[in-house]
């Protein structure tokens, strides 16, 4: 799968002792990190990046949504959106942990996750 703005896993481990999944760089951080813990988040305000990063978002679940079968990510939240830059109007937003998504012909399928939203 191809987006964007979906973060690009770079690579990977099958071995049992030794598993993980290497993903882009992103060095701004998590949107969670860049709210709660970056000093002047003013660049988040609507009239600066923080439409630009609503947008990015909303256009990456639109993309999921319109699959075929949809792709339903069960896990979107501030920690899951990562960041090009932090304090910059020309951000890049793309959403990660698509681990929990399932994909399903019947959009209304019962969701067993994580609370539907999170700070």
């Amino acid at each position: 799968m191809r987006h964007e703005h979906v973060v690009v896993a770079v690579g990977f481990s099958s071995r049992l002792d030794d598993m993980f999944l290497a993903l882009e760089y992103m060095p701004g951080g998590s949107l969670h990190d860049a709210l709660h813990h970056d000093g002047d988040a003013s660049w988040l305000r609507w009239d600066a990046g923080g439409k630009r990063v609503l947008e990015h978002v909303a256009d990456t679940l639109y993309y999921l949504h319109t699959r075929r079968p949809p792709l339903i990510h069960l896990d979107v939240k501030s920690a899951n959106v990562l960041l090009s830059a932090v304090g910059d109007r020309n951000v890049v937003a793309k959403l990660t942990d698509l681990g929990r998504a399932v994909q399903d012909d019947n959009i209304k399928t019962r969701v067993n996750s994580a609370p539907g939203f999170s700070a």
